[in-house]
């Protein structure tokens, strides 16, 4: 066995998560090869035998605990990029929690050492523990070992073959989804130049899939079967509109009607749009005021609309309450709002920056001090008439931001039944606390008065 001087000093590199995971490991591995032969690490091996770093040799292990898994070559296929490998990992339980909260993967790499001229035996193996925080990739240390030299009276055993085949009996089988299409007419909602909304229907009728038995698998508290999930007040549902996959929204019975549904989601909409501007124009101000590029903040607003059915729609739940009793409407209500599904896996952190009443103290880190300027500049956008409220959304490698779920507070109070008017502004102008950013793009004192505006 080597001793601790043969370790390989620390290998660090830097991928985009978009990267493909086996050019990463193909990468790394070369690297690996290198340092082991220029290092004196090869002469440290027994004498006559050498390190087969070759594709067909090594194995890659991951780790949870105490146990390790042995990583397929269907798991590492050559359209898997770093991000989806991450998020495959945790699905199947193959990574500790703590390495996807940190964005980092831990990988052991074996490799075999044999004799050359006689039968391959494994002898040792060379770890490789490489770590990824966001968009990097940190390989650690190596540690190469081999047995000693056999005695020259004794010939090297030979191996015996020993099929690795197993079946995969941890996949998780892939989950077939009913849809149910309906007619419906189009409710967009238009943004002009000066911060007006106008809703606007459409007379066109059009179809969307939407995913049947959802409601069974919202009762097990995680996505599954259509099921995407909910919030306090609304479900989240898969469809298909136009070939691609949507998340649908309608508002959780419990506590609402037809009508109330039908006007919130409108009101939703009317917000989403607004916020989507402000987004818009916070990166505007950035642009002509800042000399370096912040990373982008936006809504997943593109092609947000509200869909109204043409046929009945019996409304409410049905009672379910034995696992043989399935509700498979895919419809709670006629009225249903569509956005674009968020981006999931390892590399995206879901992240709450305020709530409906709570202002946002988040100058943590600076994607919490972007959203507390962003919050700031609608502020003063708005001349104090509007302000966004329960700011959320995912943080994705890039530090790009994409916000969903927007409230807001109005002084008139009418942008829907979360406003709160202005009351929440007053409060929110004293007690913002400016950051670096606000101050780089000059945002106004808030404690100061608004200047008039005609408008």
């Amino acid at each position: 066995m080597l001793n601790k001087s043969s370790e390989i000093p620390a290998i660090t590199e830097s991928f985009p998560a978009n990267d493909l995971v086996l050019d990463v490991l193909t990468q790394l591995t070369g690297q690996l090869n290198h340092a082991f032969v220029t290092g004196p690490y090869a002469a440290k091996l027994p004498e006559g035998s050498e390190a087969n770093f070759s594709s067909e040799g090594i194995a890659f292990h991951s780790t949870c605990g105490k146990s390790k898994y042995i990583l397929s070559a269907h798991e590492l296929k050559p359209s898997t990029s770093l991000e989806s490998f991450l998020s495959y990992l945790d699905l199947h339980g193959k990574i500790a929690k703590s390495n996807v909260e940190d964005r980092r993967i831990t990988l052991q790499l074996v490799v075999p050492v044999k004799y050359v001229g006689n039968t391959p035996s494994l002898l040792g193996s060379a770890s490789m523990p490489s770590n990824r925080r966001k968009r990097k990739t940190v390989v650690g240390h190596a540690v190469s070992r081999a047995l000693p030299n056999p005695p020259p009276s004794q010939p090297q055993p030979r191996s015996r073959y020993q099929s690795r085949w197993s079946k995969n009996a941890s996949a998780t089988p892939l989950q077939v989804i009913e849809y149910e299409t309906h007619s419906f007419k189009k409710t967009i909602c238009r943004l002009s130049q000066d911060g007006n909304t106008t809703l606007e229907q459409l007379s066109e009728l059009e179809t969307i899939e939407i995913a049947k038995n959802w409601l069974s698998y919202s009762k097990q508290g995680f996505p599954g079967g259509g099921y995407l999930g909910k919030g306090y007040y609304k479900y989240a549902i898969r469809a298909k509109y136009e070939g691609n996959d949507v998340a649908l929204l309608q508002y959780i019975p419990q506590g609402s009607t037809s009508e109330t549904n039908h006007q919130n989601l409108l009101a939703e909409l009317d917000v989403l749009t607004q916020a989507s501007g402000f987004a818009a124009s916070f990166k505007e101000r950035t642009q002509m005021t800042l000399s370096t590029t912040l990373p982008n903040i936006s809504y997943n607003s593109d092609g947000a609309f509200i869909g109204m059915t043409t046929s009945f729609i019996p409304a409410g739940p049905l009672p379910v309450n034995s696992s043989d009793v399935s509700d498979e409407r895919s419809l709670l209500y006629n009225t249903f709002l569509v956005v674009p599904l968020l981006p999931t896996g390892g590399f995206c952190k879901e992240r709450r920056f305020s709530g409906n009443s709570e202002i946002g103290q988040n100058d943590e880190d600076y994607a919490g001090m972007m959203i507390d300027a962003f919050a700031h500049h609608v502020v003063e956008d708005a001349n104090g008439e509007y302000m966004l409220a329960d700011i959320q959304g995912i943080v994705q490698f890039d530090k790009s931001i994409i916000l969903f779920d927007p409230q807001a507070h109005t002084k008139a109070g009418m942008s829907g039944s979360w406003d709160r008017g202005s009351e929440e502004i007053d409060k929110f102008c004293k007690e913002h606390k400016c950051n670096v950013i606000c101050k780089q793009l000059e945002l106004r004192d808030l404690l100061q008065p608004f200047p008039h505006r005609p408008w």
